[in-house]
């Protein structure tokens, strides 16, 4: 697995399932935390389908269709990998294991000295802030998770880390932008997409993101289109495989249309003074 390996995965999932509230079906997710300790990644699979069949809406369900791509190798924008020493991967690896079992000062240690290990590496910096984002330290979070966008600014997790850590730091605006960043860094993440929803709605804006299958997929789609934002509405909510390189190149070359889009047409927030806070 790419993005955070199979034990990070029990780890987080059985923390979200511990967390879920009853419609959230924390029993399936359970459950699916039982599959992948066992090694069962086809059960892991059908159960948060399930998931995400029974709660579309739901946080739950994100996180859980998320897992199922990762689980099925079928991510098309994967994080960047850089290669480091065996010892820094040795320490990483401890450091996951500290981290999953929620021994956040011993899992400190290690990420600070993987990352001096093999500093390079955003993933282990933005890992690192969030610990020190559980630990509650989050100007100390939001250091490491900037420091590691600097190293890959694409990184969808270290983007909604730092959304997060914005909106606990009071900074709306930040926390906002960097939600929208989210999305943008990987349009298939959908851990990303519910995090922009509840913040957009719970600032008193209008969502009208529509995912394949929707009732007003295709007449949002043609809006979006109608109002000149052809390649955003293509890339943001029809992206594939084939699509992925041409995309990589459009969201480094049109960053700002890509943002434009999303805060005029699909997240748009109203005026600040007319904002829920």
């Amino acid at each position: 697995m790419s993005l955070f390996g199979i034990g990070r995965w029990v780890g987080l999932l059985g923390l979200l399932a511990g967390g879920c509230t009853a419609g959230n079906h924390p029993i399936n997710l359970h459950a699916a935390t039982a599959a992948l300790t066992r090694g069962d990644t086809r059960a892991a699979v059908e159960i948060c389908a399930e998931v995400v069949q029974r709660e579309p809406d739901s946080g739950a369900a994100a996180f859980a269709a998320d897992i199922i791509v990762e689980l099925t190798g079928a991510r098309i924008l994967p994080e960047t990998e850089v290669t480091c020493s065996t010892e820094a991967g040795a320490v990483y690896a401890q450091a996951e294991t500290h981290f999953v079992a929620q021994r956040l000062s011993d899992a400190l240690l290690d990420f600070q000295r993987a990352v001096e290990l093999c500093p390079a590496n955003a993933k282990w910096w933005i890992h690192a802030g969030d610990v020190y984002y559980g630990a509650g330290d989050y100007e100390r979070a939001k250091d490491l998770f900037v420091q590691g966008l600097k190293l890959d600014p694409w990184n969808r997790t270290g983007q909604k880390f730092l959304a997060d850590t914005e909106l606990q730091l009071g900074d709306l605006d930040a926390s906002y932008r960097h939600a929208v960043l989210t999305v943008i860094s990987d349009p298939t993440y959908e851990t990303g997409w519910h995090l922009l929803r509840e913040f957009t709605e719970a600032l008193g804006g209008k969502w009208h993101r529509t995912r394949p299958g929707d009732p007003a997929y295709w007449s949002e789609l043609a809006k979006s289109i109608g109002a000149g934002y052809v390649e955003e509405a293509i890339y943001l909510h029809r992206l594939d495989p084939g699509r992925a390189p041409a995309y990589r190149a459009y969201r480094e070359a049109h960053t700002e249309r890509l943002i434009e889009y999303i805060t005029k047409v699909v997240a748009p927030l109203p005026p600040s003074d007319a904002r829920h806070t």
